[in-house]
């Protein structure tokens, strides 16, 4: 997926900011425990335009 987000974003269908948000998500469900992932998918706000990982995440 993260390579059709790139693609679209190089063909301006996608806003680099959009693709950033989309690529953190990835990250973080890609990275976190079973139990988390329930909870992040369960997250209103994690889904919402505009989600940005707190600073202190991004290790």
């Amino acid at each position: 997926m993260q390579v059709e987000w790139s693609d679209a974003a190089r063909d301006g269908i996608l806003s680099d900011i959009n693709r950033s948000g989309l690529d953190a998500r990835a990250f973080r469900l890609l990275t976190c425990e079973d139990t988390e992932w329930v909870i992040w998918l369960d997250n209103l706000e994690f889904w919402k335009p505009g989600w940005k990982p707190e600073t202190d995440d991004e290790d």
